[in-house]
């Protein structure tokens, strides 16, 4: 729960906040210690904005994050990103910090062996 909510982007854009590429980092280290483990990067944002447009965001989101674990290391095929739109927010789209929280991408363990 402590990467997901660190992977936060900036609003509209699929580049990551400062600090972001450090947290990534920390990842990379923990699947390499796992190389069986496979893993679904989620891409979500925030509800501005159309949601056809927040969908292809979302998107973008998760595969700028595959793409930055694939150059540190991680074989592909261990990863499958995908986009949610703003289906999913974790935190309210009512204020300016719920909606930083939710402009974010989750990475979740699909399976350990």
């Amino acid at each position: 729960d402590q990467f997901e909510k660190a992977i936060l982007f900036k609003s509209s854009k699929a580049s990551f906040k400062s600090g972001v590429t450090e947290t990534l980092d920390g990842i990379i280290k923990i699947m390499k210690e796992y190389p069986m483990a496979k893993f679904v990067i989620e891409g979500h944002t925030d509800n501005t904005g159309p949601e056809e447009f927040n969908l292809t965001l979302s998107e973008k989101r998760a595969l700028a994050v595959r793409d930055y674990l694939v150059k540190g290391g991680v074989d592909a095929s261990r990863l499958e990103a995908g986009g949610f739109g703003e289906q999913y927010p974790i935190d309210s789209n009512k204020t300016r910090a719920g909606r930083a929280n939710n402009r974010r991408v989750d990475i979740k363990v699909v399976n350990e062996k």
